[in-house]
C-alpha cells in the first residue's frame, strides 16, 4: 500500500489486490463485491485496509469507478455508505475518508503491450530495427527498406503513445492543452534516462522511477525540479546504464566473487 500526503491534513493511500485473502475469481485482497468476490471476505479485507491506514472501516465511503462522469458529494452523515456507478467523491466535511475503486485495465494493458514488444523486439522485424539504429547506411545496402521499417515503428509508436491517452483521459476525465507542450516530451526522455535508454525493462523501471521521484520531491519543496534534476545527473555520472542495468552489475559482481572464490 502506497500513502502520498497531498497537503496538511490530506493524504492519499493507494493499494492493489494483491496480497490478500478473497475467495476465486481473485485470491487476492479485493476491496469490491462487483467481481464475483464473497462480500463477508471483502468486508474483511475492508476492514484491513482501513485498519493499515488507521481508519476507522465504518466511516469509509466507498464508490466503484465506472468510467463515467458522475461525482457524489459526501455529507458528514454519508460516512460509510457505497455509491454504486459513481466515479469520484468529493466532500467538505472533515473526517470522513473517501475510498475509490478503480479499474484494473491500465495495469493489465502494461503488462500486454510489453509482452507484444518484447516479442516485437526478437522477431525479424525488431532486430531489423535494431540494426538500423546501430548503422541506417549499411543496413541500407544489405537492401533493407529503411524508411517503410523507420515508417512501421513510428506508427507503432504512436498507436501506444495514444493508447496511453486514452487511458489519461479516462482517469482525468479531461485532457489539459498543456500535455502538447515540449515538456512532455522532456519527461519521457527523464523517463528513458532513469531507466536506461535501449532497454523496454527500462522504460517500465524509469515510469515508476520518475513518478515516485516527482511525488517525493513535490512533498519536500516548492522547487522540486532542482531535487529531481540533481538526481537524474547523479543518476547519469554514477549509473550511466540506467536503474534497468543495477541488476546487471549486481549479478556481475556475484559472478566476479564467486571466480575469485
Amino acid at each position: 500500500m502506497l500513502r502520498v500526503r497531498l497537503g496538511p491534513g490530506v493524504t492519499a493511500a493507494f493499494t492493489t489486490r494483491a496480497g490478500g485473502t478473497s475467495d476465486a475469481p481473485y485470491a487476492t485482497l479485493n476491496l469490491a463485491t462487483h467481481v464475483g468476490d464473497d462480500a463477508d471476505v471483502v468486508a474483511s479485507n475492508r476492514k484491513t485496509a482501513a485498519a493499515a491506514l488507521g481508519l476507522d472501516a465504518g466511516r469509509v465511503t466507498w464508490c466503484a469507478q465506472v468510467h463515467g462522469d458522475a461525482v457524489a458529494t459526501v455529507e458528514s452523515g454519508d460516512a460509510g455508505r457505497t455509491y454504486d456507478a459513481t466515479d469520484g467523491l468529493v466532500t467538505k466535511a472533515t473526517g470522513v475518508p473517501l475510498a475509490v475503486l478503480g479499474a484494473d485495465c491500465v495495469l493489465v494493458l502494461l503488462v500486454a503491450v510489453f509482452v507484444f514488444l518484447h516479442v516485437v523486439l526478437r522477431s525479424s522485424f525488431g532486430r531489423a530495427l535494431q540494426g538500423i539504429r546501430s548503422n541506417e547506411h549499411r543496413m541500407r545496402s544489405l537492401g533493407f527498406p529503411v524508411y517503410w521499417y523507420k515508417l512501421a515503428s513510428f506508427t507503432l509508436a504512436g498507436t501506444i503513445a495514444g493508447l496511453a491517452g486514452y487511458l489519461s483521459a479516462l482517469q482525468f476525465g479531461f485532457v489539459n492543452p498543456e500535455l502538447l507542450s515540449w515538456h512532455q516530451s522532456g519527461n519521457v526522455l527523464l523517463m528513458l534516462i532513469l531507466g536506461g535508454v535501449g532497454s523496454l525493462y527500462g522504460a517500465v523501471v524509469g515510469a515508476f522511477a520518475f513518478v515516485a521521484l516527482t511525488e517525493i520531491f513535490q512533498a519536500l519543496t516548492n522547487h522540486w525540479q532542482l531535487l529531481l534534476g540533481a538526481a537524474i545527473i547523479l543518476l547519469v555520472i554514477f549509473l550511466p546504464g540506467g536503474l534497468a542495468s543495477v541488476a546487471g552489475r549486481f549479478r556481475r559482481t556475484l559472478v566476479g566473487e564467486a571466480d575469485d572464490a
